[in-house]
């Protein structure tokens, strides 16, 4: 998979997520990575914490499609620790982001 196949797989994954996360102002900001709108909710929640996707893909795809991981990873979601998508990525980092998909 290319890097553009993956980016429209994210694209497709993300459609119905949004999430709440602190501006530069510090004020809690709820955005949705829909259609029209994911480059701008991508670099506002993973600006400099691009790592810091691939659980939220996780939860996705749990969240989404439950027989994904089949019956030996059930509740994979909860493995995950909390990502922090509000500030940098450092264990005494403040509140994350809240981020939901259906």
């Amino acid at each position: 998979m290319d890097g553009e196949q993956f980016l429209s797989l994210i694209q497709m994954l993300f459609q119905n997520v949004s999430a709440v996360y602190t501006a530069n102002d510090g004020n809690k900001v709820n955005i949705s990575f829909g259609a029209g709108n994911f480059d701008t909710a991508m670099e506002a929640v993973f600006s400099g914490r691009i790592f810091s996707i691939y659980p939220v893909i996780l939860l996705v795809l749990e969240a989404n499609f439950p027989d994904f991981f089949g019956r030996v990873a059930r509740g994979i979601g909860s493995l995950i620790p909390a990502t922090n998508t509000s500030g940098p990525e450092t264990p005494s980092a403040g509140e994350g982001s809240n981020v939901s998909g259906t």
